[in-house]
């Protein structure tokens, strides 16, 4: 992704309308987490060391990853060779784009550094705290793409002309001058991280205190509904566009014939996806015992991946079978997500509130 439109550029500085947008989704993470972050002993220093961690961990993350998953965009600028191309990967922006989740990696270890250092009684409580955030700080990251190009559709929309306009379509020009109207696939994922911004926010202040049932915690369900909610809508919008950073080992090129059709973002999303739904299901066994009910949510969950994977993902790479594959995934996706969720009730029956 090249980042092509400038908004200020004086002398050597050139900052661009999509690094601008960033900087805005950063300060409402900034701003909704400190609006939301209100303990019974507030201590500035917990916030004053968690924000300046997450920027520099977020950031060296999504770069690294997007670095090491296309090496060859940034070796025809910076010089061939495996790490010739690091150092201005981290110094020269007008080549290159982030990965989402590093920036999901970063705030989770700047959290945990916090914790460590006593600033806060766990990383989950924090994490609870900076999860509506998230959802806002995506959401601008994402609309960052009306600037630079990236994140649009696959299929160009060639018979309503009321799409053929932002913000449902962006305007292509190919190098023979052909104009197409692709999908902005930006703007939906926006829109569906805005939606869960609000759904977030709800379950925020209605279950962030819920006693739960040994040996789940009470604190980082919040964030781990904000997983979840994430996962579910990166992997459908990922699997829309037409630029995504595929999954490219440089070090282990076998697995490229079987990984070359999926991104690391959809891989990082199903691994969220996973942590969040196996710690839920086995704190739901060990407090309330191994019952029918869960044998049937293992096998829904399993037939989930089964679903938005294979009869997905795999088919629309494969085979082109889009409106099954799509329908396919939707369905999963959404049944995932509320088996999830149903996990945790059962952890929380009584929904006592405590601080």
């Amino acid at each position: 992704m090249n980042s092509n439109t400038v908004a200020i550029y004086f002398n050597d500085l050139v900052i661009y309308w999509s690094s601008v947008m960033i900087f805005c989704g950063a300060l409402a993470f900034l701003t909704m987490t400190l609006a939301l972050w209100k303990p019974k002993n507030p201590r500035s220093a917990a916030l004053g060391c968690f924000f300046p961690l997450t920027i520099l961990f977020s950031f060296l993350f999504s770069r690294l990853i997007h670095w090491y998953f296309n090496m060859e965009q940034y070796a025809e600028s910076f010089g061939a060779g495996t790490f010739s191309s690091i150092l201005p990967a981290f110094t020269r922006f007008s080549i290159g784009s982030y990965c989402l989740p590093g920036v999901i990696l970063g705030i989770c270890l700047a959290a945990w550094i916090v914790s460590k250092l006593g600033y806060v009684t766990s990383a989950g409580r924090l994490l609870d705290f900076a999860a509506p955030g998230t959802c806002l700080l995506i959401f601008f990251i994402r609309l960052s793409a009306l600037f630079n190009g990236s994140f649009i559709g696959k299929r160009p929309v060639t018979t309503i002309s009321f799409l053929q306009r932002l913000p449902f379509c962006v305007t292509v020009t190919d190098s023979a001058g052909n104009v197409s109207y692709r999908p902005a696939i930006f703007f939906l994922e926006a829109l569906l991280m805005m939606i869960a911004f609000f759904a977030l926010l709800s379950f925020f202040y209605n279950y962030r205190t819920a006693k739960m049932y040994y040996p789940c915690r009470s604190t980082g369900n919040v964030w781990k509904m904000f997983l979840i909610s994430y996962a579910a809508i990166e992997i459908l919008t990922d699997s829309l566009r037409t630029d995504k950073p595929l999954m490219h080992f440089t070090f282990l090129n076998k697995l490229n014939a079987y990984s070359a059709f999926i991104s690391i973002a959809q891989v990082a999303a199903l691994a969220f996806l996973l942590i969040v739904f196996f710690y839920y299901y086995v704190c739901s066994i060990r407090s309330n015992g191994f019952r029918w009910k869960h044998a049937v949510a293992l096998l829904l969950f399993l037939a989930c991946i089964a679903g938005f994977g294979y009869f997905g993902e795999y088919s629309i790479q494969r085979y082109g079978a889009v409106l099954s594959g799509y329908l396919s995934m939707v369905i999963s996706l959404f049944v995932a997500v509320l088996l999830c969720r149903l996990l945790y009730n059962s952890c929380a029956p009584e929904l006592d509130y405590y601080d």
